[in-house]
């Protein structure tokens, strides 16, 4: 019976010390954890820039060196006669992709061929404009602009073939405007059932 009781007393005291030393060592991890978190944002607050006051008058980045291309989607509603403009501004004339153009993999090869010698003619064009600059082209920047009202139908696959334009060229600054608010799948739904999806 003693042994029992001293049993049960040294089970008792080694539950109790466990417990203090988990206690312990969970409140040193969570410790360290802190520590390593402040030591991170101190590390980033320390890169964002610093306040110095308003500027006396508002700066807006120069247009200068800026080649713009324009993309349009006439008919978009219509996938037979769809088909994706480029217009190099300041120029007069627009560069038509083919009507009703489904993608590389589903077209025929003449098709394929009308496609990327548009996509040429645009790139020369481009490449008449870097070399107006008379800067290197990395300095350059380019901008992709696919405005409302048809800026959502514009396909991804001509955006990129436009980033593309200015990347074979060394033109590494390009942002885009004008991109569509995505689609949720509710809106996909009912576009595809006949609705306008919106």
């Amino acid at each position: 019976m003693v042994a029992r009781r001293i049993l049960l007393v040294l089970a008792v005291l080694g539950a109790a010390a466990w417990f203090a030393y988990d206690t312990w060592r969970t409140a040193r991890e969570m410790d360290d954890a802190r520590e390593r978190f402040v030591a991170v944002d101190r590390r980033i607050e320390s890169m964002l820039p610093k306040p110095t006051g308003e500027a006396p008058t508002p700066t807006h980045p120069s247009d200068e060196g800026t080649i713009r291309l324009v993309l349009a989607r006439p008919h978009a509603e219509d996938p037979a006669r769809a088909h994706t403009t480029i217009r190099l501004e300041g120029e007069d004339g627009t560069y038509a992709l083919p009507r009703g153009w489904r993608g590389r993999g589903e077209e025929t090869a003449a098709r394929v061929e009308a496609y990327d010698a548009t996509i040429a003619d645009v790139t020369r064009a481009v490449r008449a404009r870097v070399a107006s600059l008379d800067t290197d082209p990395a300095t350059a920047r380019g901008e992709v602009v696919a405005s409302p009202p048809s800026a959502g139908a514009v396909p991804h696959g001509d955006v990129v073939n436009a980033l593309n334009v200015f990347l074979s060229l060394g033109v590494i600054d390009v942002v885009f405007e004008g991109a569509a608010t995505p689609r949720t799948a509710k809106e996909r739904a009912a576009r595809a059932a006949g609705g306008d999806g919106r």
